[in-house]
């Protein structure tokens, strides 16, 4: 994979990759306990029997007990959030370590099998990279000053011929990690169509990535609870898998976080999807198809399940072997979920009208499935912006896992 090549090039001692990809795995011959940590420790004893210098069997042992840490990370965390990379760099610290790892990952992933395997999830192996490897090499760097990034970009954009009211505004009223990760050519599209939903039209935009193998969906829609799990729900109807969701909120009301008050506000969402069909971007018929089952579904001349019924397509109500867990320490402002549970059809269109249901706001989603299971993980927040309570998780967790089969 021409992807790979460059980083494979600065690999200078290949017998050590070479020694943990065959032996990454060797601790499963103890299920008991955790075959990364037990098989660490047999690799390495197999390198020093085979003479590798301490230094070399040092770094076998780190590649096979770390073997599952990038994928996990890239799969599963929001990389938009500096204690992501802060925390994924405090283990991973040099660059030759670094590079040595995402070939091991990639390696082991695509053995698993294809169903674990996604362009998605290539894309976020490599930004994670990226954004590792430049934490790595400035170490010491402070964080970016996010009044100076709102101003540059507000010179860019109006360079764009943009008016400059809307563009101050608009950096105004957007969150950090938005302003910090989007490309300027988003950001002045995204504007247009701020403007469009404030004439009453909502926005939906899909997009292959240069390589043609996802499909970036965008949809811009004045912002309310459920939300992304309606637009989970349609993509559910028309058969396309979702793998990542960010989800940005307009704030012009004076609310930083949650609905204002305000019903002059303007909140209007910025929902920015992932998506592929059978493995595969969409073809133009199925782009074609979406685009217009969202936006009946956002203009209310449909609901989800008349698409549902429409598309013969059921919605999941009750789901099996499901838990839920905090991740503590992961977000400065938010509160990560992990919940896992068996695969099913419209799993994500259930989980996220569960969690709009209690009343919480979903900022960001990973969705990975590993054969039959789903693991997702979800940054929320109670609607007034605060990190859920351990009694809001408990409530959340209950309404999951007694969900009742519905009429519909």
């Amino acid at each position: 994979d021409a992807r790979f090549a460059d980083i494979s090039s600065r690999v200078q001692h290949f017998e050590v990759l070479f020694i943990a990809a065959l032996l990454h795995d060797i601790g499963k011959l103890d299920s008991r306990r955790d075959h990364a940590k037990t098989g660490a420790f047999r690799a390495a004893k197999f390198a020093r029997q085979l003479g590798m210098p301490e230094d070399a069997c040092a770094k076998v042992e780190f590649l096979v007990r770390h073997h599952l840490k990038m994928s996990k990370t890239a799969r599963l965390r929001d990389l938009h959030q500096h204690r992501t990379i802060r925390d994924f760099t405090a283990t991973v610290r040099d660059i030759q370590l670094l590079d040595m790892l995402l070939l091991l990952t990639v390696a082991d992933s695509r053995a698993v099998g294809t169903r674990n395997w996604s362009e998605v999830q290539v894309r976020f192996l490599l930004e994670l990279h990226e954004r590792a490897a430049a934490a790595i090499r400035s170490p010491d760097s402070p964080g970016p000053d996010l009044e100076r990034h709102r101003k540059r970009v507000s010179r860019e954009l109006c360079l764009a011929n943009l008016p400059a009211a809307e563009v101050d505004e608009h950096c105004a009223a957007m969150p950090a990690a938005y302003l910090l990760n989007t490309p300027p050519e988003d950001l002045a599209a995204h504007i247009g169509y701020v403007r469009s939903v404030r004439e009453g039209s909502p926005v939906v935009e899909l997009k292959d990535d240069r390589a043609g193998h996802f499909t970036q969906l965008t949809v811009v829609a004045l912002d309310r609870p459920g939300l992304l799990s309606d637009i989970a729900g349609v993509l559910h109807a028309v058969g396309a898998d979702i793998h990542a969701a960010q989800i940005f909120t307009r704030r012009t009301g004076g609310e930083s976080a949650g609905f204002a008050e305000d019903h002059g506000a303007d909140n209007v969402a910025i929902d920015i999807l992932y998506i592929d069909h059978e493995g595969r971007q969409l073809t133009e018929m199925r782009k074609w198809q979406l685009e217009g089952e969202l936006m009946s579904m956002l203009t209310g001349q449909v609901t989800v399940d008349e698409e549902l019924r429409r598309w013969n397509r059921k919605a999941l109500n009750r789901i099996s072997n499901l838990t839920v867990s905090v991740l503590e320490n992961l977000s400065d402002h938010q509160t990560v979920l992990d919940i896992r549970a068996d695969d099913a059809p419209g799993l994500l269109h259930c989980l996220t009208r569960r969690i709009s249901e209690r009343g919480l706001l979903i900022h960001s989603a990973r969705v990975a499935t590993w054969g039959h299971e789903a693991h997702d993980s979800f940054y929320v927040t109670a609607r007034d912006g605060s990190r859920l309570s351990a009694a809001d998780v408990a409530d959340l967790e209950a309404a999951l896992c007694g969900a009742e089969p519905s009429d519909r």
